[in-house]
């Protein structure tokens, strides 16, 4: 488990990264209440999400400086919304190199496919056996 601490006046912030069940759990917390939760399967992707969050909430902090009479629970809902966006384009980063991974690893199937379908030593007597609902 890791955390990191930040304070917004006399509000405290906490950032937490955890194990939760089989996967990886990040959380931001704005005055104790969670503002933010990302899940993750691997912890390799969780780990380089924590990192890239971490300095999301500091670039926060130096970009959209406000007066100390600024509402914090406004200033808790701007920055959970930036997470937000900030997560959706990190997932969206992940899901293309996983499609181009399984792609890739369906098309050397699929060729290896073709090349089992012509053998004649491949073929079978009779009727195929097929996939289907048992």
């Amino acid at each position: 488990m890791k955390s990191k601490t930040y304070r917004y006046g006399n509000v405290t912030c906490k950032a937490v990264l955890c194990a939760a069940g089989k996967g990886w759990e990040t959380v931001f917390y704005f005055n104790h209440k969670p503002v933010f939760v990302g899940n993750f399967v691997h912890s390799k992707e969780a780990l380089r999400w924590w990192g890239f969050m971490n300095r999301e909430i500091s670039k926060f902090g130096r970009k959209y400086t406000a007066g100390h009479k600024f509402p914090a629970a406004w200033v808790s809902n701007f920055l959970g919304n930036l997470l937000h966006k900030q997560y959706y384009i990190f997932l969206e980063k992940l899901f293309i190199g996983h499609h181009r991974a399984y792609q890739k690893a369906f098309v050397r199937d699929f060729r290896r496919f073709q090349t089992i379908r012509k053998d004649k030593s491949y073929k079978l007597e009779g009727k195929a056996p097929i996939l289907k609902v048992a």
